[in-house]
């Protein structure tokens, strides 16, 4: 009778090993050593989570789907740490975002993008904090808003604004977020 049961744990360990359980959540609730790749499943089997790991943490690539098996997120690590590109996606496969990573922060321009494909928004980041020239879009594809950000979320110095046919309307001097207008196109 032990050795069977001896048996029929092997088996059993066996078996989840080659992946014969599929563990159902998150890769940071993942249970037990975390090394390879490693992948989670939603309730119904589709994949959720695959991840690379290292010595227990994510070193490579980690992406994320959506319960229909749509890519929502691709994105490395070095050593547990955000670190190099990094792609968000809508639900009908088109990117949101994009950017870089380097040592954990976000730095370098990260695009946003309207959900026909556009691009919403393309901003320079530093330590992730937004940090020298912007641009924004219409969904159509023209210019919205061009200007410099600051240490943060704040316009600084010359921003200039737009119609939805790309014609400047507006100019304006900012400072730590604070903007007067300089000239304002004629009605």
């Amino acid at each position: 009778m032990k050795s069977f049961l001896s048996l029929l744990l092997f088996i059993t360990a066996l078996l989840t090993a080659c992946g014969g359980e599929k563990y159902v959540g998150s890769l940071s609730d993942f249970p037990g050593p975390k090394e390879g790749q490693i992948k989670t499943h939603y309730e119904d089997g589709a994949i959720y989570e695959i991840g690379l790991f290292k010595n227990g943490v994510l070193d490579g690539y980690r992406k994320i789907h959506y319960p229909s098996g749509t890519i929502q997120v691709e994105e490395t690590y070095v050593a547990g740490q955000f670190h190099g590109p990094y792609k968000k996606y809508y639900d009908n496969g088109q990117v949101k975002i994009s950017g870089d990573y380097k040592d954990g922060t976000m730095e370098g321009v990260w695009v946003t993008y309207h959900d026909n494909g556009a691009i919403k928004d393309e901003v320079t980041m530093t330590a992730n904090l937004e940090n020298g020239p912007f641009k924004e879009y219409y969904p159509n594809g023209k210019t919205k808003a061009v200007g410099v950000y600051k240490n943060g979320e704040f316009e600084h110095g010359p921003l200039q604004l737009f119609d939805e046919s790309g014609t400047l309307i507006k100019k304006m001097e900012c400072d730590e977020g604070i903007c007067r207008t300089v000239w304002k196109k004629e009605e």
